[in-house]
C-alpha cells in the first residue's frame, strides 16, 4: 500500500503518536489495538503497522473504529486539541521512559480525559521499560531515510533533503552518535517476521547507530553496493563486525536464505540496530 500522500507527513506521524498515547492511557498493548482493529473492519496487521508508525492516516469505518477502541473521538485522532507535532512526540517519549510528570504527557492524557493522578498505565509502562525517572526529558529527533539519501546521510558522501524527512523522537541520554538513523520496514518486507522470536513486521521503525561497535549476534542495516534497497539482518561471524574476513547475514523470517558474504569490501554496512521507536 503506498503512502498516503492526501495529507502532510506531520499529520500523518501525529495519528500515529496519539494511537500509541490514547493506547497506552486505556491500558492497551499493541497486540490488544491490532487484535480489536482487525475483529472490528478486518484490517491487517500490516495496514495496522502503517497506522501506528505514523505512515498513513485511517478514514472511515477504520477511523470510526480506532475512535471506539481507544474511547476517544475520531476528531481527536485526526486533528487533535491544539497541540503541535514537539508535544505529541515528547508525550511518547514519556511514556516510554515511564516519565509521569512530563508537562506534555499530562497535557495529552487531560484532552482525553484521563486522570493524571491516576497514573497506573504510565507506572506500568515505566516497569516496562525499567525506569521511573522524573528527571526532565530531552529528547532529539532521528531522520527516518532510504536508499542513496540514507546513505548519503550516515556516510556524508552526498546531499540530504532533511526538510522533509519524517523524524522520530528518541531520549538524549540514549548517547546515539551523530550519525544515527531511522528505517522503517515497508510493506511487503516479512524478511524479519519469525514464528519463534520477537519480529519487526512492516511499520516497525528502527534507529541504527553507526558508531557503535558491532558484536556477532547483532542487527545492522546493510545493502550490497549499487543496490537501492536497505535491509536488516542478524550478524553472524566468530569475530566483530571489521575483524572477520566472512560473515552471514541472517534473516528471521526461515523462509529467507541466510547471505554469506566472503568480501565485506563489496557491502556497506549503515550501523547496529539499538533501538525500536514504532512499537511502544
Amino acid at each position: 500500500m503506498p503512502k498516503d500522500t492526501t495529507i502532510g507527513p506531520h499529520e500523518r506521524e501525529a495519528f500515529g503518536l496519539r494511537l500509541k498515547i490514547a493506547a497506552r492511557a486505556r491500558g492497551l498493548t499493541t497486540k490488544d489495538v491490532i487484535g480489536k482493529i482487525r475483529d472490528r473492519v478486518g484490517l491487517s496487521e500490516a495496514g495496522f503497522h502503517k497506522h501506528w508508525a505514523g505512515a498513513s492516516m485511517a478514514r472511515g469505518e477504520k477511523l470510526q473504529a480506532y475512535s471506539d477502541i481507544l474511547d476517544v473521538t475520531a476528531d481527536w485522532l485526526t486533528s487533535g486539541g491544539g497541540e503541535d507535532i514537539d508535544i505529541l512526540r515528547s508525550a511518547v517519549v514519556a511514556m516510554e521512559a515511564g516519565e509521569n510528570k512530563n508537562p506534555d504527557l499530562i497535557f495529552i492524557q487531560k484532552q482525553i480525559g484521563v486522570n493524571t493522578d491516576d497514573r497506573g498505565a504510565v507506572n506500568q509502562l515505566s516497569q516496562d521499560s525499567g525506569t521511573n525517572s522524573s528527571k526532565t526529558l530531552e529528547i532529539c529527533h532521528i531522520p527516518v531515510l532510504a536508499g542513496d539519501e540514507l546513505a548519503a546521510y550516515v556516510f556524508g558522501n552526498g546531499s540530504v533533503n532533511i526538510m522533509t524527512a519524517h523524524f522520530v523522537p528518541v531520549l538524549k541520554r540514549d548517547g546515539l552518535g551523530p550519525r544515527a538513523v531511522a528505517h522503517e520496514f515497508t510493506v511487503g518486507d516479512l524478511s524479519m517476521v519469525s514464528p519463534t522470536e520477537r519480529s519487526f513486521p512492516p511499520g516497525t521503525i528502527l534507529v541504527f547507530d553507526p558508531a557503535r561497535a558491532i558484536a556477532p549476534g547483532d542487527f545492522i542495516l546493510v545493502r550490497l553496493k549499487g543496490d537501492e534497497a536497505w535491509m536488516c539482518r542478524r550478524y553472524k561471524a566468530a569475530l566483530a563486525f571489521g575483524k572477520a574476513k566472512a560473515f552471514t547475514l541472517e534473516a528471521l523470517n526461515p523462509s529467507f536464505e541466510p547471505i554469506r558474504v566472503n568480501d565485506p569490501s563489496k557491502w556497506e554496512v549503515a550501523g547496529r540496530a539499538v533501538k525500536i521507536v514504532s512499537d511502544l
